[in-house]
């Protein structure tokens, strides 16, 4: 994943904050960063480095002077597709050993893992 990311000028911290902003931007920084569990420096650096590339945009939120909301760009949001077929793609290789049964497996553990109440739901 770190190679194919590269070949866009992306890291996974990139990704990450780029996949979520397209399933929901302006947020703040702090929001983002929470949502992700990724620490304000983190937030920021990755910010910065899409900011340059122009794939985000910060704008000053209304409410707080201290704040920015971010929003995905024109160019972000025409990336995206192009980064979920890359991920698609190298899950796909990743998990081509696996019988189609354990595959299914795998990802209904996966969901379980990452339930939204963060309770995990595997018995036992």
């Amino acid at each position: 994943m770190t190679d194919r990311l590269a070949a866009f000028g992306l890291k996974i911290d990139h990704f990450v904050v780029l996949m979520t902003l397209s399933e929901r931007e302006d947020v703040t920084q702090t929001e983002l960063g929470d949502g992700i569990s990724m620490p304000n420096y983190a937030i920021t650096r990755a910010l910065d480095h899409l900011e340059g590339e122009g794939l985000v945009e910060r704008r000053p939120d209304a409410t707080s002077r201290r704040s920015h909301r971010v929003f995905l760009t024109e160019a972000g949001t025409q990336l995206m597709p192009s980064l979920f077929a890359t991920v698609k793609a190298v899950n796909e290789t990743f998990l081509a050993p696996l019988p189609e049964a354990e595959r299914a497996d795998l990802t209904r553990i996966l969901r379980a893992l990452m339930a939204p109440d963060g309770q995990t739901k595997l018995p036992g």
